[in-house]
C-alpha cells in the first residue's frame, strides 16, 4: 500500500509540473483582440521625437521596450520611412529592423514587456514583404507560443493575434539573412489576464491537496481492513 501511494503521488506531481506552461497560438489575418481593456497607438504629438529609440516611453501604459541585441525598436512620427500601401492608422508607428535614419538594421531582436499578465493581444503589421522573423510570447521567461514568419507565409499587411495562453512578454527575433527585412507595428490592443481569468491555485497547493486526499483514502482503507479482521 505504501509503495502504491508513493507511485500515485509521484505521477500526480509529474502531471502538475508538466502542465505549468500552457501552449498558446499566434495567428494572422483580420481578427483583433475580442475584448481588450488596454490600447496603444503610439500617438504622442509633440512629446516624442521622430526616429527615437523605444525604451520606457510608454511605461505609464504598461509597455516597456527592450533591445535584446542589435538595433532597438524605433518610433517614427509623421509617416516618415513609411511605405505604401499599409494598414496602419494615425501618424506614429513602432519599427523593428530599422535604424533611426530609416536604414535597414544589420541585426534585430527586441521585446515588449508588459506590467501585467496578458490573456489576448493583437496588433496591426506592415512589412517590406521580405520579413523573416520568429514571433514569440513568453511568461516568466518561458516560451508559451511561437510563430516563424516569412514573405512566403505572411502578407505585407495583416493583423497578428495572440491567444490561448497568458504571457508577459512579446519577443521578435530576426532570422537569416540578417539585414534584409523590417516591419512596423501599430494599434496594440490587449486584455490583461485578471479581467477574464479566475485565480488558479498554485501547482504546489494542488499537489499538497492531492497528496492529502491520497493519504486520507489510504487511511480509510486500512481502517476498513482492520474492522473486517476484527469482525472475523
Amino acid at each position: 500500500m505504501k509503495r502504491t501511494i508513493q507511485l500515485a503521488v509521484a505521477a500526480f506531481v509529474a502531471v502538475l509540473t508538466e502542465g505549468q506552461v500552457q501552449a498558446g497560438s499566434i495567428t494572422f489575418g483580420n481578427t483583433s483582440a475580442s475584448n481588450p481593456n488596454k490600447f496603444e497607438d503610439f500617438e504622442r504629438p509633440g512629446m516624442l521625437l521622430d526616429g527615437e529609440l523605444l525604451t520606457n516611453q510608454f511605461a505609464a501604459n504598461g509597455l516597456t521596450f527592450v533591445d535584446n541585441f542589435g538595433q532597438a525598436p524605433v518610433l517614427f512620427n509623421n509617416n516618415s520611412c513609411q511605405p505604401a500601401p499599409h494598414n496602419l492608422s494615425g501618424m506614429s508607428y513602432a519599427g523593428f529592423g530599422l535604424t533611426t535614419n530609416c536604414s535597414i538594421a544589420n541585426n534585430t531582436s527586441g521585446s515588449i514587456l508588459f506590467d501585467a499578465d496578458v490573456s489576448e493581444l493583437s496588433f496591426d503589421y506592415t512589412s517590406n514583404n521580405n520579413s523573416n522573423y520568429t514571433f514569440e510570447a513568453l511568461l516568466n521567461g518561458l516560451v508559451v507560443s511561437t510563430l516563424a514568419i516569412s514573405s512566403n507565409t505572411v502578407p505585407a499587411t495583416t493583423t497578428f493575434l495572440y491567444t490561448g495562453s497568458v504571457f508577459d512578454e512579446l519577443r521578435f527575433v530576426q532570422g537569416d539573412p540578417i539585414g534584409t527585412d523590417w516591419f512596423w507595428m501599430d494599434d496594440l490592443a490587449w486584455e490583461t489576464a485578471s479581467t477574464t481569468m479566475e485565480p488558479t491555485p498554485e501547482p504546489t497547493s494542488l499537489a499538497i491537496f492531492g497528496i492529502g486526499a491520497l493519504c486520507m483514502g489510504a487511511g480509510a482503507a486500512r481502517r476498513r481492513r482492520k474492522e473486517k479482521l476484527a469482525a472475523a
